[in-house]
């Protein structure tokens, strides 16, 4: 009265195939934020003074829009 394998190795492959496809996804877009912040930084230099504010505001005004983009 076997019924198939052991639910624990049917979990165990089951997680094993979800990290094969969403751990390489999760990376490219790690990868992709770091970028971005690294070309807000550089951007920074000058929007600041174009837009004339201190870089105080700027970090609160990128921090916000941070938190935002990720509740999207």
């Amino acid at each position: 009265m076997d019924t198939g394998p052991p639910m624990a190795s049917t979990a165990a492959k089951a997680i094993q195939k979800i990290r094969l496809r969403i751990l390489p996804f999760v990376l490219l877009l790690f990868v992709v934020a770091l970028i971005d912040r690294n070309n807000a930084g550089f951007a920074a230099l000058t929007m600041n003074k174009e837009l004339a504010i201190t870089s105080q505001q700027f970090g609160l005004l990128f921090g916000d829009f941070r938190c935002r983009l990720l509740y999207i």
